[in-house]
């Protein structure tokens, strides 16, 4: 996601100003009709529930607790509760003393973050269970445990104790530079507003006072009947649901109250006079500006009206973005990142923002620069090219999400429920919405897109604010002369209209096909053409309307020599950049946001990647655009400069964010400074050119062996037709073979010990890493309980460093083994913490590997980690994505990779604890662990800005 977009989300927390004393149904009050799916009620006590019947995934029933209370119903003196409250819910129920209720979900086979999460917003908290559709005491368990969180918190005075280290330590692991920016921007935007001062994570005054008593209190006010919602979606019966509903949430107390009233969410709006900023943040090697209007919001509930009126500025704001896409690639030397976006504030705001990101040195230049694209679009309008293009793009949008609805995942339809519920938005379906739309765009005009544009400015003026690596005396007086000297400036002439078709025609004579076969047990389909192109076919019913493509081309890092180190990173963005011969990179970026298609590439060890995605229709175009890449990648020496200029600001960044330090410096390490696989001094990366780059690249395009997965809804005749008359009808290649002995194969290396790296910033947290060496990675059964081993050790961890100490907040483990499929890699442990504990928690990490190496691994340790594998099996081998990358692509290569879903469920059952304790004394003495740890220099003066 680009840094702009990133920042937005970060910047931009949903408010909502729906505070009625008994929140009504957004539907009562308006002349919208919610998804008729839907079955809606309120039980006696006042708690109102949705149910809505859904098939994907199959066995699964998801439920979602929301509560009308977050961070934006704290008094002054309650900074923080919310949150504190969210996490206490795993602390101790009156049905589940202490953590007992987590031993309960995994025994279940419910993992954390993928079944079971909780989250603190500014409007709302929302607890979630994934359950067992068709197991129904897992069902009614399921519902008990929303129940206990509605009401049944206990608030043990040892488990807020605890608890509190907690959220300090994910205070910390939440602390980066893009989170300070953009709690800067939103104190800019807003600085009369609620949001500006209640950021969900609190204050670290308030956390460390806060007592039981007051957490209860806080608990008591807003968790209530009255004030919660329940959004229940799956396949268990409709009718079964509403009785769950009934029995286990009919008995909360009823209110004898009204609802407290939340203190007063503030002005948000424009000033009356251009006004701007300056966040100084060196972690970044950029500058990105963002030009902001904050129009107000409407109270009540959606209508009608309103939803059109959203329709229409989302219709002005494409426009925008593809205006700005263009600008980028025109002047590519000079801007990074460009784009426009609108945020519907729930009902406080609405914010319109362009970006631009450039160096430091242009900051000049792009300030200037939006000023006249604004004035451009206020003065100018729009064409009528653009708004042509812009209805197109959004109606197919609305065609494809029709398309795909029947196949929507449940997770996501009650999400997007809750969310509509808790921003007084009506619950529609994709087929309302693009019903309502289509008169709107039948209607949409240049001069009502003018209107639109002019309103979203006003009233008053617009707000310019900047972040990156710049020091200025006095930013206000210099971003408003510069504001200004834009105005002034020549408007540019009108935009290029989108390509309308890719000008590579298929084939008249489809390639012919050496062999296929048909793999029936996995209804996988293998052709190979006669030129030695591999296709790998798999259609499913799982997502509808959605086919992904991945092409492994070549063989990638590994035919890299190190003398050309840097290259490899400066391929990505040179091929986005470039395109191909007849289409410019944007021209190409323009055509696939036309028709909802995604498409990429990527230097992998082993192989070029390329990526791409669609609706059913958009298939064949997929395979025009890997055929164009593959015959006729573009020569352009100017994307080349962009592409280099690009990868080099990046080097910032490694230098000065203890988690990019650490990889940087560990990847030195296990590679024995191998300039492939680490990161090479900046200065061999500038000295690269554009005929290596092209010498590299190109050869290996056009000559190289190919191998695709395909899967997705598509009919299969149909997709290796439509691959015949592009890719088979190619000139011959080879075949792949295993890398020549010459090629520059990266070997790991286990030498234990302990390394350290200073890291140039001023934000107090630490990242550590503790790895181990380990082999057989390359067969899948070893594989697995390498990683339940992985798993089994971040469970301890977790349980003793961050339950137990409170010293970090997001322990992670796995297994790493590159890129591709080779027998070495790393079992490894990852974590922040606090600068002056990241040596001792490194060590404790590696005695607890030690205890496992020693001591081995318990039933209980193994049961924790298998049962939430076991249940989530049949989701695994439901997922268009586990097909395409674990087992389509390279399939013909690696024949082994078709006895990856027939013995996954089989390997688990089967994994034995001996089998796991083996492995720990093999890999996790003590002796044998290699620690990385990334710490910032002078810290103590660099504490986190808490707001006003």
């Amino acid at each position: 996601m680009p840094l702009a977009r990133r920042l937005l989300l970060l910047f931009c927390c949903l408010l909502s100003a729906a505070w009625s004393a008994t929140p009504p149904w957004p539907q009562g009050d308006s002349d919208l009709a919610p998804d008729p799916a839907l079955r809606a009620g309120v039980l006696p006590n006042g708690l109102r529930y949705v149910v809505r019947p859904n098939a994907e995934p199959r066995g699964r029933t998801v439920l979602r607790l929301v509560v009308l209370a977050g961070s934006l119903h704290e008094e002054d003196n309650e900074r923080g509760l919310a949150h504190f409250v969210e996490h206490m819910a795993f602390n101790g129920t009156r049905l589940f003393p202490k953590d007992s209720i987590v031993g309960v979900l995994r025994r279940h086979g419910l993992a954390f973050g993928a079944d079971v999460s909780a989250f603190t917003h500014p409007t709302h908290t929302i607890y979630g269970l994934d359950v067992p559709s068709h197991d129904a005491a897992r069902l009614e368990e399921g519902f008990a445990v929303l129940r206990e969180f509605a009401d049944g918190l206990t608030f043990e005075p040892a488990e807020v104790e605890a608890e509190r280290g907690v959220i300090h330590s994910e205070r910390r692991a939440r602390d980066n530079w893009q989170a300070r920016a953009g709690d800067a921007m939103t104190r800019f935007l807003h600085p009369l507003a609620l949001l500006a001062r209640r950021n969900p994570i609190g204050l670290e005054d308030v956390i460390n006072r806060a007592t039981p008593d007051d957490l209860r209190a806080f608990y008591r006010k807003w968790y209530r009947a009255d004030n919660l919602l329940l959004i229940v979606a799956g396949d268990a019966p409709p009718e079964r649901l509403e009785e769950l509903v009934q029995a286990q949430f009919g008995t909360l107390a009823t209110p004898t109250v009204p609802l407290p009233t939340p203190p007063d969410p503030g002005w948000m709006g424009n000033p009356t006079e251009f006004d701007a900023a300056l966040h100084s943040t060196p972690e970044t090697g950029a500058v990105t500006f963002f030009l902001t209007s904050v129009t107000p919001g409407h109270a009540g509930f959606e209508t009608a009206a309103r939803r059109t009126a959203g329709l229409e500025r989302e219709l002005v704001i494409d426009v925008m973005a593809e205006r700005f896409s263009q600008l980028r690639r025109e002047r590519a030397q000079e801007f990074g990142e460009a784009g426009a976006f609108i945020q519907v504030v729930g009902t406080g705001c609405t914010q319109t923002t362009l970006s631009l990101t450039t160096s430091t040195i242009n900051w000049r230049n792009a300030a200037l620069t939006l000023a006249n694209e604004w004035q451009r679009a206020t003065r100018q309008g729009f064409t009528d090219a653009e708004i042509a293009e812009a209805i197109e793009r959004v109606r197919r949008r609305y065609e494809y999400a029709v398309a795909a609805a029947p196949t929507n995942p449940s997770d996501a339809i009650a999400e997007r429920i809750a969310a509509a519920l808790v921003h007084r938005q009506v619950p529609g379906s994709w087929e309302q919405f693009a019903a309502a739309a289509e008169p709107v765009l039948a209607r949409f005009t240049v001069a009502r897109a003018a209107e639109v544009w002019r309103d979203l400015w006003q009233p008053g003026a617009p707000r310019l604010f900047a972040l990156g690596n710049l020091t200025l005396d006095d930013p206000v007086t210099d971003f408003t002369n510069a504001w200004n000297n834009g105005l002034n400036r020549p408007l540019p002439p009108p935009p290029k209209p989108v390509i309308t078709r890719l000008d590579y025609p298929p084939a008249k004579k489809p390639g012919a096909i050496r062999k296929r076969s048909h793999i029936a047990d996995l209804d996988i389909h293998v052709v190979e053409f006669a030129n030695g192109i591999r296709l790998n076919l798999k259609a499913t019913p799982f997502s509808k309307n959605l086919v992904w493509l991945r092409a492994r081309v070549g063989y990638g890092l590994v035919s890299l020599s190190p003398k050309f180190a840097g290259l490899n990173l400066i391929a990505n963005p040179y091929v986005t950049e470039a395109g191909v011969g007849r289409h410019f990179g944007d021209d190409i970026r323009r055509y696939l946001a036309q028709r909802n298609l995604t498409f990429g590439f990527g230097v992998s060890e082993d192989a070029f990647t390329f990526t791409g995605g669609s609706d059913t229709r958009g298939l064949p175009d997929l395979f025009i655009l890997l055929q164009a890449h593959l015959e006729d990648l573009a020569w352009r020496e100017g994307a080349f400069q962009t592409a280099r200029m690009r990868t080099l600001l990046h080097y910032t960044e490694a230098d000065r964010e203890v988690g990019a330090a650490l990889n940087a410096m560990s990847a030195r390490v296990m590679s024995k400074d191998n300039p492939l696989f680490s990161l090479p001094a900046p200065e061999r990366t500038s000295a690269r050119t554009f005929l290596e780059l092209m010498r590299w690249l190109e050869v290996a395009l056009k000559s190289g062996p190919v191998e695709i997965g395909l899967v997705g809804d598509f009919d299969v005749e149909a997709a290796i037709t439509a691959a015949a008359r592009t890719l088979g009808a190619m000139p011959k290649r080879d075949v792949r073979k295993a890398p020549k002995k010459d090629f520059n194969r990266v070997a790991f290396h286990g030498t234990p010990g302990r390394w350290q790296v200073d890291v140039s910033s001023g934000i107090p947290r630490a990242a550590v890493r503790v790895q181990w060496l380990v082999q057989g990675c390359s067969d899948v059964h070893t594989l697995r309980r390498l990683e339940t081993l992985a798993e089994v050790l971040e469970h301890r961890v977790h349980q003793e460093i961050r339950e137990g100490l409170g010293a970090t907040y997001d322990p992670s483990g796995g297994v790493w083994s590159g890129e591709t499929l080779r027998d070495d890699g790393y079992l490894m442990i990852y974590l922040t913490a606090p600068p002056a504990d990241a040596l001792k928690l490194a060590k404790r990490i590696t005695v607890l590997a030690e205890e496992l190496a020693t001591k081995g691994i318990t039933d209980e340790d193994l049961e924790a980690v298998r049962q939430p594998i076991l249940a989530g099996n049949d989701r695994r081998l439901r997922d268009n994505n586990y097909w395409l990358h674990y087992v389509l692509q390279g399939l013909q290569e690696q024949p082994a990779r078709l006895e990856w879903p027939r013995s996954r469920e089989r390997d688990y059952r089967e994994m034995t604890v001996a089998e796991l304790n083996a492995l720990a004394a093999k890999y996790l003495p003590r002796k044998a662990a290699q620690t990385f740890v990334a710490v910032p220099k002078n810290v103590e003066t660099a504490k986190a800005p808490e707001g006003p």
